[in-house]
């Protein structure tokens, strides 16, 4: 038996069948996959024997996804390739042709075109011959009002020039077979472009049986949406909830659908788009023709004979065979009877699949809709495991928990993201209470639909922070030290009655849970979740607790004597630290007492120099000789006495200084 063979459409451009003479047929839409990757999955099918071209029409705008994706399958025939018109197939067509898209608008302005082409024109003057010229002429009434336009054509026959008038001929033929294969060709081309924004292509097999021929191709389609309604228990007590789940799609297609087998996949591909529907030229520079100067070639002395080469064989082309059941994608459906179109209220559910990224939901029974319509249909009706819960989140509101259901995903499948209405059944029947949003949730995991805020629960929040010294050690010269920060928030509750509380509370960056035990505990989006059992009543008080352990390192050398003492006297440090911190202490004390005696003495000298230019000032301002001259001579002596003495005192001091500033390198670099 022939192998089955697959032609993905991007790789057969060479290998096409001419549609003359293949038997045409009908494909007809069978199955559609929507993706909320925005694409859609359309198969179609066609019975065909021998050779045998089908025509698969759709919308300009899927042409690109169509070329990208297009996958063809046969089961007993070879797949011979595809073609369809240009992007712009009517100015490709005019553009081999000797006349315009323009021309066809006007006979005269044809035969314009096709001047020196042989015509045959019927009726009482029959001619035969070649169109020289088309004149246009009015003819007048006696009375010199205009009647009408004619058109006179010259033709050159056997009988040399003759006219005749255009609006007169009862025919007009085109002698030659070539202009009228022209004519019919832009005449086809014209009434296809009509259809600007369709396309038609043309899918060839070869021979073979009689057949079933499948096609299937991906195009941009609207992503369909889940919508969930959740039943709850008015008891608090309750464990179970009813969901249903429907599903919201458009049919945008561009065709109807009648009957179709329809699976919904929920996931998130990669899907991407190329413009192959476009012709890419490469822009090459031009090359200037070396044309060169005149050359002598001189005298040809004879050539060495070159071996003989052998082309190498080109490669025979491959053809690409999978089968059939590596392509689930594209497996047919049992049969089964068409049904009347589905209406909107349809309970039977459609069945659940888990895949290794998606989820897909097969609707059981075949599907109607027509193109530009919206329908909704059912995918999820069972009962769920279901908690009533109440949640803290301050950053929602301060002082009241949301009211909410601890869903769990108890099916065999995932659940699809989507709006959830919740109603609350009763001796009076259901009640809207609210609205949530779930999110994908796998099989087996749980999420909190919030709903509504609770009022009848009262909860006051109190968030502090301590930073407390734990520990510090020396090692060359570096002070480390680790602190212990502490968060604690306290949660003063009013309940009205029984219910489990969880609050939110945001982790500490690197810190552990201490309080209360984290065996209930989970986390979600960077805060814990921590449950509460709240009993009716006031004074109900709860805690979480954070620690995380900071360290810091402090070179000894820069540490300023305030944070010195402070770290002297804490009883984190142990003995030996801090007998080196005393000593540290210690000698960072004479060095700031030596400091001081300098800038003590520095000052002295600069208040002694500022007396002497003073008693300067005033020596020249009094005569040479007297009493008050005398004295300021006098002045001047013993000041420049004492400037002798203090520059020797501020000498000494400096050395002093300097030591006690090496004896503190010398300590901390010995530690």
């Amino acid at each position: 038996m022939k192998s089955r063979a697959f032609l993905w459409a991007g790789v057969a451009t060479a290998a096409l069948i001419a549609a003359g003479g293949a038997q045409a047929a009908d494909l007809a839409l069978k199955r559609v996959l929507l993706s909320t990757g925005g694409v859609g999955l359309y198969e179609y099918e066609a019975e065909v024997e021998g050779d045998a071209t089908v025509e698969l029409k759709a919308p300009l705008d899927q042409i690109d996804d169509i070329l990208k994706s297009l996958v063809v399958f046969d089961d007993h025939g070879g797949i011979g390739g595809l073609d369809l018109p240009g992007p712009e197939p009517l100015s490709q067509t005019f553009r081999a042709l000797p006349f315009t898209a323009e021309d066809l608008q006007s006979t005269p302005q044809l035969l314009s075109a096709l001047r020196g082409a042989e015509i045959e024109v019927g009726g009482p003057h029959a001619i035969k011959g070649r169109i020289v010229a088309v004149a246009e002429e009015t003819e007048t009434k006696p009375d010199g009002g205009a009647l009408a336009v004619r058109h006179r054509v010259s033709v050159m026959g056997e009988a040399g020039l003759e006219q005749f008038v255009l609006e007169q001929a009862e025919s007009l033929r085109f002698v030659d077979p070539q202009v009228r294969e022209a004519l019919t060709k832009a005449l086809q081309a014209t009434a296809a472009g009509a259809q600007r924004n369709a396309r038609a292509i043309q899918l060839h097999s070869r021979g073979g049986p009689k057949r079933k021929l499948r096609v299937a191709y991906l195009a941009a389609a609207p992503v369909w949406k889940t919508s969930y309604r959740l039943v709850l228990d008015a008891a608090p007590d309750a464990k179970k909830g009813a969901l249903q789940g429907w599903a919201t799609l458009e049919n945008l297609s561009g065709q109807d659908w009648s009957g179709v087998d329809l699976t919904l996949v929920s996931g998130r591909p990669v899907s991407y788009r190329q413009a192959l529907y476009r012709a890419y030229m490469i822009d090459r520079p031009d090359a200037p023709v070396d044309i060169g100067s005149r050359l002598d070639p001189g005298v040809d002395r004879g050539a060495i004979a070159a071996d003989e080469v052998t082309a190498a064989p080109a490669p025979a082309p491959t053809q690409i065979a999978r089968s059939r059941a590596a392509m689930p994608a594209l497996a047919k459906a049992a049969p089964r009877p068409q049904s009347p179109r589905i209406e909107a209220e349809a309970a039977e559910p459609a069945a659940a699949q888990e895949g290794e990224t998606q989820v897909s939901f097969h609707l059981p029974f075949p599907v109607s809709v027509a193109n530009g319509r919206t329908l909704s249909l059912p995918i999820v009706d069972r009962e769920e495991p279901v908690a009533r819960v109440a949640l803290y989140d301050p950053s929602v509101d301060p002082r009241h928990p949301l009211s909410a259901a601890e869903l769990t995903n108890a099916g065999t499948s995932a659940l699809p993201p989507g709006i959830v209405t919740i109603y609350e059944s009763g001796e009076a029947g259901a009640t809207y209470v609210g609205d949530s949003r779930l999110s994908a949730t796998p099989m087996g995991e749980k999420r909190m639909l919030s709903f509504a805020l609770d009022q009848k629960t009262t909860i006051e929040e109190d968030v502090s922070d301590q930073t407390s010294l734990r520990r510090a050690r020396i090692a060359k010269g570096v002070l480390t030290l680790e602190d212990l920060i502490r968060r604690r928030a306290v949660f003063r509750v009013k309940a009205d009655a029984p219910r489990k509380l969880i609050a939110f509370a945001p982790k500490l960056a690197g810190g552990k849970l201490t309080e209360p035990a984290a065996a209930d505990v989970t986390e979600a989006d960077g805060r814990y979740r921590v449950p509460f059992a709240l009993h009716a009543g006031d004074g109900q008080t709860f805690a979480v607790t954070q620690e995380r352990t900071q360290v810091r390192a402090v070179a000894l050398a820069n540490l300023d004597e305030a944070n010195l003492s402070l770290y002297v006297k804490s009883g984190e440090i142990d003995a030996e630290s801090r007998a080196a911190l005393v000593r540290l202490a210690k000698l960072r004390a004479d060095q700031a007492e030596a400091a001081r005696l300098v800038g003590e003495t520095q000052g002295r000298i600069e208040a002694t120099t500022s007396d002497q230019n003073r008693l300067k000032e005033l020596l020249g301002a009094v005569a040479a000789g007297s009493d008050l001259a005398k004295r300021y001579l006098r002045k001047l002596d013993a000041d420049e006495t004492e400037l002798e003495s203090l520059r020797a005192t501020l000498t000494a001091r400096e050395g002093a200084r300097d030591a006690a500033a090496r004896a503190v390198e010398a300590f901390v670099a010995g530690l």
